[in-house]
């Protein structure tokens, strides 16, 4: 029940305007970091676990982001976490950690998947998380820039409307 209203809620979120870059491919970004901050602490307390903020701390050094990208061109689009760069709260540039390839160990009940690398054909779309680094406590995701072969632009990243970010 838990993961299905966790899924149901990421749906929702995703289902805003989506920024389309030149030649037909979209992209959409939601910051959801608090969100599995949110969803770690249900877990932990729904299965009786020793109740540990080891996961919470791990997430809260980072800056997660959902991605989903839909190719409307007549050709492939090559997609890769290298393509991606952050831009935060705190007027500071990040590229990817690669710690996304490991998150789902540290997170048993997450269904989500890390981003990557791949050929989007056309027609089809790709979605993932990308995690950035976080220098500041109090730091959030502002935009993404994508540049592929193909081509590039700024996508904004929708935030998480029950989180409290510091303004």
């Amino acid at each position: 029940m838990r993961k299905i209203v966790f899924l149901l809620m990421l749906v929702v979120t995703l289902c805003c305007a989506v920024p389309v870059l030149a030649g037909g491919v979209s992209i959409s970004a939601t910051d959801i970091e608090p969100l599995l901050v949110r969803e770690d602490f249900n877990y932990v307390y729904s299965n009786k676990l020793p109740v540990t903020k080891s996961s919470v701390s791990y997430l809260a050094q980072y800056q997660i982001v959902y991605v989903t990208i839909e190719n409307g061109m007549s050709k492939p689009v090559n997609v890769n976490p290298g393509y991606f760069t952050l831009a935060s709260s705190a007027r500071k540039s990040y590229s990817f950690s690669s710690e996304m390839f490991g998150l789902k160990r540290k997170l048993p009940w997450m269904k989500l998947h890390a981003l990557k690398a791949t050929k989007v054909l056309p027609g089809t779309s790709l979605e993932g998380f990308l995690m950035f680094d976080k220098g500041e406590k109090d730091e959030w995701p502002v935009s993404l820039y994508f540049e592929s072969p193909e081509t590039s632009g700024s996508i904004p990243v929708k935030l998480d409307s029950k989180a409290k970010y510091k303004k």
